[in-house]
């Protein structure tokens, strides 16, 4: 449904930016909504006033559609090359993306959309390899979501550390609370994710990645929140997700479970994690005025 419901609005933006009369505004919303996205940054004092101004981008008028799945496809890149790198800055994008869709829903709903059109394993979803079903090995990984650039598919490397950092925006925006409303996609959202990907997801590298990465993000809400359920969450995936995990033997994926492992014998999901705190103003500026 989120998938046809994006599809549907992108066919609405492309109708608009053939109508030369849209052509400017739907220029400068553009401009607008990327400087935006690029000006946020890790203090309460601009994420709420950056998503003031996108609520003002993303207001309904004839060319919302265009504002909103532009908005969900500049976020991905932003995602994509930020929070790769510095995954505590997902806290302030989801930030941004919560308050923003407080008060305009069907923003998570495309945001969402186009994150599982990205990610498969923010749905959770997993795709196994059937020569009946694909064309070729090839043509398989690009259903996975694996890029392809002059004909060459990036390596399983690229293409899991992409995944993670999708994964860490989805946790953080699952745990972000609001004071300009609810968030559409709260933390039993999250929840429902994690019972997902352990009841129907097949342990290797790359669930257990994005697993991980879920953990690293949500786990300290989630402990908080569902204490009991979430320990024995933890127990299901030392006893039964690690363990077919290791079974496979793929030397891959020691990383992973060693990481794994150490986040949950060492009660890491108890400490806040690093970005979920963000202070008010940014200290640097203060000393300066």
């Amino acid at each position: 449904m989120r998938l046809m419901n994006l599809e549907s609005r992108r066919q609405i933006s492309q109708s608009l930016q053939m109508n030369m009369n849209f052509k400017k505004i739907l220029k400068d919303h553009e401009r607008n909504l990327a400087k935006l996205l690029q000006q946020v940054s890790a203090t309460h004092e601009q994420v709420r006033t950056k998503s003031l101004h996108l609520l003002n981008e993303l207001a309904p008028s004839s060319h919302q559609p265009f504002a909103i799945i532009t908005f969900a496809s500049k976020l991905m890149s932003q995602c994509e090359t930020q929070v790769s790198k510095l995954p505590s800055f997902a806290f302030a994008l989801a930030q941004v993306v919560v308050n923003v869709s407080s008060r305009i829903p069907e923003v998570m709903d495309i945001v969402l959309a186009t994150m599982n059109d990205v990610c498969i394993f923010t749905v959770p979803k997993y795709f196994v390899y059937r020569k009946s079903q694909f064309e070729s090995e090839r043509a398989y990984f690009r259903k996975c979501g694996y890029k392809e650039e002059e004909g060459k598919l990036e390596s399983t490397d690229a293409y899991v550390a992409r995944m993670t950092a999708y994964v860490t925006l989805y946790a953080a925006i699952t745990q972000t609370e609001t004071d300009m409303g609810s968030n559409p996609h709260g933390l039993k959202e999250g929840w429902a994710w994690c019972a997902r990907l352990l009841n129907h997801l097949p342990a290797d590298r790359q669930t257990a990645s994005a697993l991980g990465a879920f953990l690293n993000v949500a786990g300290f809400r989630l402990c908080q929140v569902y204490n009991r359920s979430f320990m024995k969450l933890l127990d299901a995936i030392v006893t039964q997700f690690i363990v077919a995990l290791k079974k496979q033997g793929d030397p891959d994926s020691n990383a992973v479970v060693s990481r794994l492992e150490t986040y949950i014998a060492t009660k890491q999901y108890l400490k806040e994690p690093n970005g979920r705190a963000m202070p008010r103003t940014d200290e640097s500026t203060s000393l300066r005025c």
